[in-house]
Protein backbone atom coordinates (compact mmCIF):
# COMPACT_ATOMS: atom_id res chain seq x y z
CA UNK A 1 0.00 0.00 0.00
CA UNK A 2 1.28 3.74 -0.52
CA UNK A 3 0.16 6.45 0.96
CA UNK A 4 1.15 10.24 1.51
CA UNK A 5 2.56 11.98 4.85
CA UNK A 6 -0.05 13.18 6.56
CA UNK A 7 -2.77 10.50 5.56
CA UNK A 8 -4.13 7.76 8.40
CA UNK A 9 -4.71 3.58 7.60
CA UNK A 10 -6.09 1.19 9.58
CA UNK A 11 -4.63 -2.31 9.39
CA UNK A 12 -6.78 -5.28 10.71
CA UNK A 13 -4.94 -9.01 11.72
CA UNK A 14 -8.21 -11.71 11.48
CA UNK A 15 -7.01 -14.99 13.57
CA UNK A 16 -9.80 -17.40 15.14
CA UNK A 17 -9.08 -20.35 16.93
CA UNK A 18 -9.26 -22.34 19.92
CA UNK A 19 -8.02 -21.12 22.53
CA UNK A 20 -8.33 -17.37 21.34
CA UNK A 21 -4.96 -16.26 19.66
CA UNK A 22 -2.89 -13.65 20.61
CA UNK A 23 -1.86 -10.91 18.26
CA UNK A 24 1.07 -9.53 18.15
CA UNK A 25 2.90 -7.00 15.46
CA UNK A 26 6.01 -5.90 14.27
CA UNK A 27 7.41 -3.21 11.73
CA UNK A 28 10.74 -4.04 10.01
CA UNK A 29 11.15 -7.02 12.97
CA UNK A 30 10.81 -4.68 15.58
CA UNK A 31 7.94 -5.34 17.98
CA UNK A 32 5.15 -2.89 18.19
CA UNK A 33 3.26 -1.44 21.62
CA UNK A 34 0.25 -2.73 19.85
CA UNK A 35 -1.00 -5.56 20.48
CA UNK A 36 -4.10 -5.67 19.23
CA UNK A 37 -6.33 -7.47 15.99
CA UNK A 38 -5.69 -3.62 14.77
CA UNK A 39 -3.64 -0.74 14.47
CA UNK A 40 -4.80 2.37 13.34
CA UNK A 41 -2.25 5.30 12.67
CA UNK A 42 -2.90 8.93 12.38
CA UNK A 43 -0.55 11.50 10.64
CA UNK A 44 1.85 9.10 8.74
CA UNK A 45 5.07 10.05 8.47
CA UNK A 46 8.34 8.24 6.82
CA UNK A 47 9.12 6.63 9.67
CA UNK A 48 5.81 4.48 9.79
CA UNK A 49 6.99 3.36 6.26
CA UNK A 50 8.46 -0.36 6.44
CA UNK A 51 7.03 -4.39 6.31
CA UNK A 52 4.13 -4.72 8.71
CA UNK A 53 4.20 -8.31 10.52
CA UNK A 54 1.03 -9.77 12.32
CA UNK A 55 1.79 -12.77 14.36
CA UNK A 56 -1.43 -14.67 15.72
CA UNK A 57 -0.82 -17.55 18.20
CA UNK A 58 -1.82 -19.98 20.82
CA UNK A 59 -1.07 -23.43 22.06
CA UNK A 60 -1.97 -25.14 18.10
CA UNK A 61 0.68 -23.16 16.76
CA UNK A 62 1.06 -19.74 14.85
CA UNK A 63 -0.12 -17.93 11.10
CA UNK A 64 1.59 -14.94 10.19
CA UNK A 65 0.49 -12.04 7.81
CA UNK A 66 2.89 -9.23 6.35
CA UNK A 67 1.83 -5.77 4.71
CA UNK A 68 4.19 -3.41 2.93
CA UNK A 69 3.73 0.05 3.18
CA UNK A 70 5.26 2.95 1.38
CA UNK A 71 4.64 6.29 3.11
CA UNK A 72 5.52 9.48 -0.02
CA UNK A 73 6.25 12.78 0.34
CA UNK A 74 8.05 15.25 3.00
CA UNK A 75 7.78 15.21 7.01
CA UNK A 76 7.26 18.67 8.37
Amino acid sequence: MTVDVGDSILMECVARGFPIPRIRWFLNNKALPNNGSVIEIDELTLNHTGVYLCVAENVAGNATATATLSVMGESF
